[in-house]
C-alpha cells in the first residue's frame, strides 16, 4: 500500500541519516533537513549557556542551569516556543527525543544535560580529588583512536544515570562537583567521580 511504501522510503532514508526519524518515539515527526534538529538544540544551548538572545540570562533558572545543566519542561516551554510546532512537535516531544538520544537524563522532577556545564580545569580537577582520597586504584577508559568523541563523556552519565542504582550526588537540593569534565556520581552508596582526561576517562571510587 501506498503508507507501507512511504514508510518504507522514510525508513531507507533515515537509515542513510539524509532524514531523521525515531518511530519508537516520534511515529508522526520526519525530519527532512537534520540540521533542523541541531539548530534547535544549538539555539537552547546557545541560549542558556551564552545569554543569547536571553531577555534575563540572570533570572534564576538559567543560573541553575548554566551551574548545575538542570533544565526542566517549564523552561522549554517558556522560552523557547518559538523553535516548536504546536500540535507536531512540541518541548514534551523534544525531552523524550533527547531522553532518547543520551543528551539529557532525568533529574528528580528535571531534567540533567551536561553539555551545558562548564569545564574545569585541570588544577581545580586535582584539588577536587584530592579532599577525598581513592578506595582504590582509578580505573580508565582507553579508545582506539586516543581521543573521546565529542559528547562521549556526557553520553556515559546520561547512560549510567538511567541505570538502577546511579544518582548525581546532591547536598539537599544543590548538585556536588557537576562539570562538563568532571562529574561526582553516587552508585548505591558508593561515591564515583567521572573525570574526561579528553585522550580517556577515568573513575575514581572514593
Amino acid at each position: 500500500s501506498m503508507v507501507d511504501d512511504t514508510e518504507a522510503a522514510i525508513l531507507f532514508f533515515s537509515d542513510l541519516n539524509v532524514i531523521l526519524y525515531y518511530p519508537s518515539i516520534l511515529p508522526n515527526v520526519v525530519f527532512t533537513n537534520p540540521q533542523s534538529l541541531l539548530n534547535i538544540i544549538t539555539e537552547i544551548i546557545k541560549h542558556i549557556v551564552y545569554g543569547i538572545n536571553c531577555t534575563q540570562p540572570s533570572d534564576a533558572v538559567f543560573v541553575r542551569a548554566r551551574r548545575e545543566g538542570i533544565i526542566s519542561l517549564k523552561l522549554l516551554e517558556q522560552d523557547f516556543m518559538h523553535v516548536f510546532k504546536p500540535q507536531m512537535f512540541e518541548a514534551q516531544d523534544l525531552i523524550n527525543l533527547l531522553l532518547y538520544l543520551g543528551i539529557v537524563s532525568k533529574c528528580k522532577c528535571n531534567y540533567f544535560m551536561p553539555s551545558l556545564l562548564k569545564c574545569l580545569d585541570a588544577t581545580d580537577i586535582e584539588a577536587s580529588l584530592s579532599k577525598h582520597p581513592d578506595s582504590a586504584a582509578p580505573c580508565a577508559i582507553f579508545y582506539e583512536n586516543r581521543w573521546l568523541e565529542c559528547g562521549t563523556f556526557g553520553f556515559l552519565i546520561t547512560s549510567l544515570l538511567s541505570s538502577e542504582g546511579w544518582t548525581l550526588a546532591f547536598k539537599g537540593n544543590k548538585l556536588l562537583c557537576v562539570y562538563s569534565n568532571c562529574i561526582k556520581m553516587y552508585y548505591n552508596t558508593c561515591v564515583v567521580t567521572f573525570v574526561d582526561r579528553v585522550s580517556l576517562i577515568e573513575i575514581h571510587l572514593h
